[in-house]
């Protein structure tokens, strides 16, 4: 049975009942259009119908609360996957957009009956999260399927996963350059390789509540500047990542860059990191550290007014240089 969409919820606001649609817009990088939970990599929740049919049976028997309305309820199989057999990575077809799984599971809610008994709760194992690469729209009867071409073939191999199979060979690290021939982690020789200009930025966002997000932009923290202290932290982190991130290779940084951007609506600051470089290898991974550590740092400085910040949307947005020539985010525009 091919997997379709048998229903659709948007929650506009925190705390309120979700409303039942017939289509979503979903937008790369942000999520449903008029949903409150958008952003992070959280943007979209996804439940099977079967599932939901056991959470609601259990709410007849009282012993489950319904609170969790999830924004998409699929019913089949997914390319002969049950959706709680999905995981983390791939990047599903839905409607006219692309989501990428970001997670599994949710905590229940301390009222449930079924957690006060420890009982173990399907939607708690079961509840798929994920976010937008490919903006789109999704309507209810639209099928579900797995992205083969951006998941580049490996639906095989999770496949081969989902029966928990040992993979008895090295065949799956054949790809991943920094295994040698016995599947032990080795730095990756770039003696031979041509010295050329590199340059790569990456980018990130933290949502919060109002008081904190009007004290970033403001500049009123308790601890003072955030921004001005955040962006000296993720240059800090650049010229450390080799200390930080086990195989990378030390690189001279020539340049290294964050700048922030606000999102008044949606109570999120976003950072990006641009590091330039005349180096043998490149700067992606000095630009995600630089980028996660001012991210880390601005809440740090204002977790005294919000404990519940949520960092995400880290991703590589462009580099250029080197072998592989340019690269450039599906979802960024100029």
């Amino acid at each position: 049975m091919t997997a379709r969409i048998v229903g659709l919820t948007r929650c506009p606001h925190k705390g309120e009942p979700g409303i039942s649609v017939p289509e979503m817009n979903l937008l790369a990088n942000v999520g449903i259009e008029g949903d409150y939970h958008r952003g992070g990599d959280r943007q979209v929740s996804l439940l099977s119908a079967e599932v939901r049919q056991w959470v609601d049976a259990q709410a007849q028997e009282g012993l489950c609360f319904r609170r969790f309305r999830e924004n998409m309820l699929i019913d089949g199989s997914i390319d002969g996957m049950a959706l709680d057999q999905i995981e983390s990575g791939m990047l599903l077809s839905v409607g006219s957009a692309v989501l990428r799984v970001s997670g599994r599971g949710k905590r229940c809610f301390d009222e449930c009956a079924l957690f006060a008994k420890g009982i173990p709760c399907r939607l708690s194992q079961c509840a798929c999260f994920a976010a937008v690469t490919q903006s789109g729209i999704v309507r209810i009867g639209d099928s579900v399927s797995i992205d083969t071409n951006e998941n580049c073939g490996r639906k095989k191999d999770y496949a081969r996963k989902k029966d928990c199979e040992p993979m008895s060979d090295l065949t799956h690290l054949r790809d991943l350059t920094h295994f040698d021939a016995q599947g032990n982690a080795a730095m990756v020789d770039v003696s031979e390789k041509a010295v050329t200009q590199r340059q790569a930025t990456a980018t990130g966002q933290i949502r919060m509540c109002r008081e904190a997000y009007q004290a970033v932009r403001q500049g009123s923290a308790q601890k003072g500047d955030v921004l001005g202290v955040a962006r000296v932290a993720g240059i800090m982190a650049v010229k450390q990542t080799s200390s930080l991130i086990p195989l990378c290779h030390s690189l001279p940084i020539n340049q290294a860059s964050i700048d922030f951007a606000f999102d008044d609506e949606q109570l999120t600051v976003s950072a990006f990191c641009t590091v330039k470089t005349s180096g043998i290898t490149g700067v992606e991974m000095e630009a995600l550290t630089g980028v996660s550590i001012a991210l880390l740092t601005v809440y740090d400085m204002c977790k005294a007014i919000d404990k519940g910040m949520e960092l995400g949307s880290i991703y590589l947005l462009e580099k250029t240089g080197g072998k592989s020539g340019a690269y450039q985010h599906k979802g960024h525009k100029e």
